[in-house]
């Protein structure tokens, strides 16, 4: 009856917000990426805003739509892609770090989703023979129309060991018409600090190589060279 109806349901919302309280962050969270945006040594002031306005003329050039923001840190980059017009999709591995883009957006409407993702490890396909939901990428595949990888391919090649056609060919596979991308050189600091004493093992590694890799599965619209000459901007076409 009706009564019982309006029990369960009570009862369920019930339950459902003490499992969201339950998981409800006690205190802030902190991790060596939440300070990124203010801890911006690696950049000077000309180059920060050399590649401010390069994202902004990319993301207007490819036009309002779909964007994934891959290794978003605290969406600095989403926040101008959703004032841009953008419905954004904000992905990075490190909670503490969304969980800043969370209390930016919170307070009001916004277009962006602030997804926990690692590109390294994605979300597999799960439920009933893995046919339930699909993977991440699966599900990534064709629904964006740019994919930003900002500041992150020379993690993906150092810390994680993972070859840099690897990487190109996984962007690609997202069917993204446009791709906005930096590439950061072994001679830079950050690069160098990341790789410590296996500096040597990237030697082969440089920007002509890169732009090979990228030119097998993009065409280059558009490169940018810092001022501090060892990262690159780029806004690519899918070929």
């Amino acid at each position: 009856n009706q009564q019982l109806a309006d029990f369960i349901f009570r009862r369920s919302f019930r339950r459902l917000r003490k499992q969201l309280d339950a998981v409800r962050p006690r205190a802030e969270r902190v991790s060596q990426w939440t300070n990124y945006e203010n801890d911006l040594h690696h950049y000077s002031n000309e180059d920060h805003e050399t590649k401010s306005t390069f994202v902004r003329a990319a993301l207007s050039r490819a036009g309002a739509g779909r964007v994934l923001d891959i290794g978003a840190n605290t969406g600095e980059y989403s926040l101008m892609a959703a004032a841009q017009g953008a419905s954004v999709v904000a992905a990075d591995f490190d909670v503490a770090a969304l969980d800043r883009l969370y209390e930016r957006i919170k307070a009001g409407r916004s277009s962006i989703t602030p997804v926990v993702f690692n590109i390294v490890r994605p979300t597999p396909a799960v439920g009933w023979g893995n046919r339930e939901v699909d993977s991440f990428l699966v599900r990534a595949c064709g629904q964006f129309r740019m994919v930003m990888v900002l500041a992150l391919l020379h993690h993906l090649i150092v810390t994680e060991r993972v070859p840099l056609e690897f990487v190109i060919k996984l962007l690609f596979d997202l069917n993204a018409p446009f791709l906005l991308i930096e590439w950061v050189g072994p001679e830079d600091p950050r690069f160098r600090q990341i790789a410590k004493t296996h500096g040597d093992l990237y030697a082969n590694l440089s920007v002509a190589v890169f732009e090979r890799e990228l030119e097998a599965h993009f065409r280059i619209v558009e490169r940018l060279p810092l001022a501090s000459k060892t990262r690159t901007l780029y806004l690519c076409e899918r070929c």
